[in-house]
């Protein structure tokens, strides 16, 4: 007959299976968890931390352009800020990670812009603005993880 062949067949199976620890009664050992995911975003304080930094960057930033448009500073504090905040950015990156898509790249893009712009020979004010304004304007893209950076959270000027 078939079926007790059958039967002897699943029966074999499942004692194996039970003396590897795979069957319900495991032969005593449990099953490991899975190992909690990692990430290459930071912890809620980190993250915090890093949007209060890009922030308080992009806003020294914004000051150094409105005094070099007013003509009260030189492209060289208006560089030396870009390159701060271009750090910034570059920490971020790190902390922040995919949550933000790709609002730092776009960020990082325009302040290249802006070194270009203050590197032309004369200094192009309205270009060095202009891509500043991009560079934060491009991290409203991260409001959903740094407030600081909403559209309603950040003024414009």
């Amino acid at each position: 007959m078939v079926v007790p062949q059958r039967r002897l067949f699943a029966a074999v199976i499942l004692s194996v299976l039970t003396l590897a620890g795979c069957g319900p009664s495991g032969g005593g050992a449990s099953p490991t968890p899975p190992p909690p995911a990692t990430t290459t975003a930071g912890t809620s304080a980190q993250i915090r931390q890093e949007c209060a930094n890009l922030a308080a960057q992009g806003q020294a930033l914004r000051t150094q352009v409105d005094q070099l448009v007013a003509g009260q500073t030189s492209r060289d504090q208006v560089r030396a800020a870009a390159q701060s905040f271009a750090t910034e950015l570059n920490t971020a990156a790190g902390t922040l990670g995919s949550m933000v898509g790709s609002s730092i790249d776009d960020a990082k893009a325009s302040v290249q812009e802006m070194l270009a712009a203050l590197n032309a020979q004369p200094v192009d004010v309205a270009g060095a603005r202009a891509a500043a304004a991009d560079a934060l304007d491009g991290l409203h893209g991260t409001g959903q993880v740094c407030p600081e950076f909403s559209r309603s959270a950040t003024p414009t000027s």
